[in-house]
């Protein structure tokens, strides 16, 4: 009987530990609010002369209980937009921000924790 407990809490435990690798991604847009009007795009500018200035990246993390709402998701985006590639962007004196990647992911933690990253990267450039 003593065995057999053991043995149970022993799956419950393997089984916890699998569900609580899981990952979950999400893809929504955000958008950014530069105080100079900055241009950020997911794509390229083929009519614009353009000079490399560098790679910019920011990330945004929170942890919470439960999957997060699309807006709580959004948000995090927005702000890792904002706070962290705009500015960076704006510290090396770029016009835009091309090429623009977004990446979303969730894993638990704790078994009952949550946490959400929002990885954002792209590369700054100064127009010609």
């Amino acid at each position: 009987m003593k065995k057999s407990v053991l043995l149970n809490l022993a799956l419950l435990l393997i089984a916890a530990a699998i569900v609580s690798s899981c990952s979950v991604s999400y893809t929504t847009v955000a958008s950014p609010q530069s105080k100079n009007k900055m241009l950020v795009t997911s794509g390229d500018l083929p009519n614009k002369n353009y000079e490399v200035l560098g790679f910019v990246e920011s990330t945004a993390s929170e942890m919470g209980f439960g999957i997060p709402t699309e807006d709580k998701i959004s948000q995090m985006k927005t702000n890792a937009l904002n706070n962290g590639l705009v500015t960076k962007g704006e510290a090396l004196g770029a016009d835009a921000i091309i090429n623009v990647g977004i990446s979303t992911s969730s894993q638990a933690t704790y078994f009952f924790l949550l946490t959400t990253n929002v990885f954002v990267k792209g590369t700054a450039v100064k127009f010609k």
